[in-house]
């Protein structure tokens, strides 16, 4: 913790990918999801369908891609695109595996005020 704030990554860290995580709970919403926070073109949705065999490899795959291609990922934005989706029972699952996980670690590390 740092000037009140918690440092988080989005990686495996303290046994816990918030990645993975987002993944198994949003279904075939991963594809507005990705396109909210990747701008992803119609071409891009495709590569993931046509390239995994089911709706949670897609996501993961997706959200992988998403952490890549932008260098200002975060949990933030990952929260806030959960959030137009209304998926916040993800964010709820989120919030309790940080509270129980107090050193999770994003590797895109993005600041939550504690």
């Amino acid at each position: 913790v740092i000037n009140g704030h918690l440092s988080i990554c989005m990686c495996f860290c303290s046994g816990v990918d918030i990645l993975k995580l987002v993944a198994a709970q949003i279904g075939n919403q991963w594809i507005d999801i990705y396109q909210s926070l990747a701008n992803a073109t119609e071409r891009e949705v495709a590569a993931f369908s046509n390239g995994y065999s089911s709706d949670h490899e897609r996501a993961y795959a997706a959200l992988q891609h998403w952490i890549i291609r932008d260098s200002g990922a975060n949990l933030a934005k990952l929260i806030n695109a959960l959030h137009r989706q209304r998926r916040i029972d993800v964010v709820e699952k989120i919030r309790c595996v940080m509270e129980d996980n107090p050193q999770v670690c994003l590797c895109c590390c993005a600041w939550l005020e504690m």
